[in-house]
């Protein structure tokens, strides 16, 4: 089982992970990427603007 923690941005090349992009329930806006060695990282922005950066942990 994984789950997902607060990490400051990634500074690894980013590509784009399936589901790409989509909207929760609260309105945040989610965004999935992975790096070549699939770490796999979501970017979180609220209505507000706000930005968090998440990471898989297993």
């Amino acid at each position: 089982m994984s789950k997902w923690v607060a990490v400051p941005k990634p500074s690894a090349e980013l590509e784009p992970d399936l589901p790409v992009e989509g909207t929760d329930v609260e309105g945040n806006v989610v965004t999935h990427f992975k790096t070549k060695n699939g770490v796999r990282f979501a970017r979180v922005v609220d209505p507000s603007g706000f930005v968090l950066w998440l990471q898989e942990v297993t």
